[in-house]
């Protein structure tokens, strides 16, 4: 069995739609874009739109996809992520990122997985973040009683 692959051609409208998508999104209403990501994965199916917007922020909080894998210890979705280019310092509506989940949730795997990510051109998650009460990512594992994490 032979497997062909096809190169998508350029398509305009298809671009446009997209980059005014994530302009949308990025500019605080995600909850409003939402609806039209699914729409575009029907129509365009492909993983430069899932490029486009990995840094999407939605729900309540906004939070990312990244910061969601960082909370459920979801180390290899981390690192996939990271390696696709997802900002590991992005906060959240409350200052919170990848890192404070991960630290909240006492994720060791996503948390090593920030620390040291696969790729060379992946930021490091940064460990003095603040939220914007003041809170960095150790004040969360400290007072969650994840000793582990805090050594």
């Amino acid at each position: 069995m032979q497997c062909q692959l096809q190169q998508q051609q350029w398509d305009p409208l298809r671009e446009n739609f997209i980059s005014s998508l994530v302009a949308f999104a990025q500019n605080c209403y995600a909850r409003e874009a939402n609806p039209f990501v699914g729409l575009c994965r029907e129509v365009w199916g492909d993983e430069q739109l899932f490029d486009a917007l990995k840094d999407l922020p939605h729900g309540p909080l906004l939070r990312t996809r990244l910061m969601y894998a960082a909370k459920q210890n979801d180390d290899a979705r981390v690192q996939w992520l990271l390696t696709r280019g997802a900002r590991a310092n992005l906060g959240d509506k409350a200052g919170w990122t990848a890192m404070h989940y991960a630290c909240h949730h006492g994720a060791v795997q996503s948390i090593l997985a920030l620390l040291r990510p696969r790729c060379t051109l992946a930021k490091v998650a940064d460990v003095h973040a603040r939220t914007f009460m003041g809170e960095t990512a150790l004040h969360f594992a400290s007072a969650n009683n994840f000793s582990h994490i805090v050594r």
